[in-house]
């Protein structure tokens, strides 16, 4: 049986941010909240990247269940960057 390979990575990606209290406005300085999730690499494609932060693997070495799974618009994403290791289990 083929043993399971995901890559662990790490996504910078910007977010919506809130400004709630009150302030002047000619004064402020409006940016994206900018973010960082790590996790296995599930699915990247031209509109997604799916990364889970936990993972479930069979005696066999094959892929189980997963859990926490972060989808994240690739408008997005700034970066994917592989962490250290080979994600091999």
């Amino acid at each position: 049986m083929k043993k399971t390979k995901l890559r662990p990575v790490t996504v910078a990606w910007n977010d919506s941010a809130r400004y709630g209290s009150w302030h002047d406005a000619r004064d402020a300085t409006y940016q994206p909240m900018k973010c960082k999730t790590r996790g296995f690499l599930l699915q990247s494609n031209r509109k997604i990247v799916a990364i889970a932060t936990s993972i479930g693997i069979s005696d066999t070495g094959e892929l189980g269940q997963v859990c926490d799974v972060m989808v994240i618009p690739r408008s997005c994403v700034t970066s994917i960057r592989k962490d250290r290791g080979s994600g091999r289990n």
